[in-house]
């Protein structure tokens, strides 16, 4: 049977710095190798997995760079978020937006004090951090020693049903990330 591999970038991209992907390690880096290369067809999710593929694998023939799609009919700008707004009494703030993991690499802090920066100009922002994970409660005290955890908001784990409708009550959605190919959030 053909052996096609799809590639997001913590299967190929690394940065050592925070940890970030399989690879770091020599075994699982010889593996993805031995996989890409015996591969009949790579699909990369990005250009720069793309570029890292072709690098490891030692060729371009083979390897396909076709982007991640959106379901449409979920994510929809007539969708209303105006009960994720009330729900969290921010109806007349600007929104901002982000929904990650609580780990290093996705640079959850960084928005934090980005977050200082902007509140310190306009006082109509309010940040809305989606997400759970081992730093959620560095975050939180983070934005409670920055003095803007009034307007710093944790959601915790939001379900799969409630995600469009926190992209429509939102301003601007963020997708911070410390290394990252192409988030599928960003798609």
């Amino acid at each position: 049977a053909p052996l096609v591999v799809t590639l997001h970038g913590y299967d190929v991209l690394v940065e050592p710095s925070v940890g970030y992907g399989v690879r770091l390690h020599k075994r699982y880096s010889l593996l993805v190798e031995r996989v890409l290369r015996r591969a009949d067809a790579v699909i990369a999710a990005s250009r720069a997995v793309y570029r890292e593929a072709v690098k490891v694998r030692g060729r371009a023939e083979g390897v396909h760079l076709i982007p991640n799609g959106v379901d449409t009919e979920r994510f929809t700008p007539d969708l209303n978020g105006a009960p994720i707004r009330r729900l969290h009494g921010i109806e007349s703030e600007q929104v901002v937006f982000t929904l990650r993991h609580h780990a290093p690499k996705y640079g959850i802090a960084w928005l934090i004090l980005a977050a200082k920066l902007v509140l310190g100009k306009r006082e109509d922002v309010v940040f809305l951090i989606g997400g759970d994970g081992p730093l959620r409660a560095f975050h939180e005290s983070l934005a409670k020693r920055l003095g803007v955890s009034r307007k710093v908001l944790f959601t915790g784990r939001i379900s799969q049903s409630l995600v469009p409708l926190y992209y429509a009550a939102s301003d601007v959605v963020v997708v911070p990330s410390l290394q990252e190919a192409w988030g599928l959030v960003a798609t």
